[in-house]
């Protein structure tokens, strides 16, 4: 099956897993899980959910500790930071995944010559938009592999292929300087 292709699970995904783990464990009632206490000065504590609900609170939204608490903070995990930290996330995941995929030829922007990731070179070729990156690392050209999801060894997600494509764009404008 073409789709199926390994990979590890993102940053984003792992934290989004761990949040839905400690909301069912909180709502099953384990013990020891992390909560966040008012009366504590905030602090993030291991205790159960009969300690926070036995607990004395302030009145307000203040005292909404334990559970509610633990359950937004999930909320806030799972649904992720927003638009620069979701950016800044790309550009490590793109550099993660040029090193891994991309540097065995084009480790500091190099290749053939006349088709280095320079920015010079980019522009020349008309590869200095995410869109033409984009295809270029999604269906290939010889020799370059194709690293599109159809390609079973090779194959990327669409974000992935964005990110690797942003970050060779940011690095090319930036000269690549490390």
């Amino acid at each position: 099956i073409a789709f199926l292709s390994f990979r590890g699970p993102t940053l984003l995904e792992m934290l989004r897993f761990l949040a839905l783990s400690a909301c069912i464990a909180s709502a099953v009632g384990f013990s020891a899980l992390p909560s966040i206490h008012p009366t504590r000065g905030g602090v993030v504590a291991p205790m159960s959910i009969r300690s926070c609900v036995d607990s004395p609170r302030p009145a307000g939204p203040a005292g909404l500790g334990g559970p509610i608490a633990t359950f937004a903070a999930a909320l806030l995990l799972v649904g992720g930071g927003g638009g620069p930290v979701l950016a800044e996330d790309a550009v490590r995941s793109g550099q993660e995944i040029f090193d891994t995929k991309c540097a065995a030829c084009h480790k500091g922007g190099g290749g053939f010559p006349t088709r280095t990731l320079s920015s010079a070179d980019m522009e020349k070729n008309g590869m200095n938009t995410l869109e033409a990156v984009e295809g270029i690392v999604t269906k290939g050209k010889r020799p370059m592999p194709a690293y599109g999801i159809k390609s079973k060894k090779l194959g990327l997600l669409p974000e992935e292929i964005t990110a690797v494509s942003q970050y060779v764009l940011e690095q090319s404008s930036a000269g690549w300087v490390k």
